[in-house]
């Protein structure tokens, strides 16, 4: 099976149309499978499906990621709404080729940077190095009040991009 017909196989579970796959990130490894797409569902919601197969995802973990992103979300931090499949989960479980993939869709969240541009850390004021600490307090406050039990990487997984999934 190609990166697309996995892919096709996976937004079956979640939506009854057929989605434009628009850009798929393979970030697999020799010991896991790990895809990650950009697809449009019904011709205007842009989503991004996530297919995992390795020994750190499980659905339990997903739960614990969807769960921090609706209490970050609640205290106004921009995370992606995950959605629901046909059948009503967060993630679903699936075996494709003797291996069993975990699924899960979210929102997609445009980023006010390109996708690739380098944002050079030298340029940038005191003030947005501040806000980016206050930021990640408020997140690890949240997730610790919130008894959030998962490691502290745990909420990169949200923002979808390429460096940390």
């Amino acid at each position: 099976m190609n990166d697309i017909e996995l892919i096709q196989s996976g937004l079956r579970l979640f939506f009854v149309e057929n989605c434009e796959i628009i850009h798929i990130i393979n970030n697999s490894r020799s010991n896991e499978k790990r895809y990650i797409s950009f697809a449009m569902a019904g011709g205007q919601l842009r989503i991004v499906i996530k297919m995992y197969s390795s020994s750190y995802v499980d659905s339990l973990r997903i739960h614990s990621w969807q769960r921090l992103a609706d209490i970050y979300r609640k205290e106004g931090i921009v995370t992606p709404q995950f959605l629901p499949s046909l059948s009503g989960k967060i993630v679903e479980a699936v075996m494709i080729e003797d291996e069993t993939y975990y699924v899960w869709v979210e929102e997609y969240i445009p980023s006010k940077y390109q996708l690739g541009k380098r944002i050079k850390l030298e340029e940038q004021s005191l003030f947005v190095f501040n806000r980016i600490g206050q930021m990640k307090g408020k997140m690890h406050r949240l997730a610790f009040e919130n008894q959030i039990k998962c490691d502290w990487a745990s909420p990169r997984r949200l923002f979808a991009g390429e460096f940390y999934c």
